[in-house]
């Protein structure tokens, strides 16, 4: 793996070396001896660092998304609850009641038959 040029990393990051201490739970003293160049990065540390950069690329780039208008046909507010609810209202006012479920005490309705396993 290429070593990692930490003090570019932590530019454009914007981490202070703390930071990545506190992020990579290594000591604060370590992360200055690599940045000093009197010592190396681990792998396990290098690799953290890396994941950590992606992780804030797509924070970045997340945040750069914008919501664009499409062209429905319908206003914004035919998608809310609201109007959801409103159009059932209206529905259930043009059509009356809904049938009534047929309930098993329903004395109009024919007793229901058994099974039986008769061969």
């Amino acid at each position: 793996m290429k070593p990692l040029d930490l003090g570019r990393f932590l530019s454009e990051q914007g981490l202070t070396p703390a930071m990545l201490a506190r992020h990579l739970r290594v000591s604060q003293a370590y992360l200055e001896t690599v940045l000093a160049g009197e010592g190396a990065l681990g792998d396990r540390d290098q690799t953290a660092c890396l994941a950590l950069g992606a992780r804030h690329a797509r924070a970045r780039h997340a945040l750069r998304a914008v919501q664009i208008e499409l062209p429905f046909g319908q206003p914004l507010e035919t998608f809310t609850r609201e109007y959801a609810r409103q159009q059932a209202r209206e529905r259930t006012a043009t059509q009356g009641r809904p049938p009534r479920r047929k309930n098993s005490s329903d004395p109009t309705r024919p007793p229901e038959r058994r099974r039986t396993n008769q061969v």
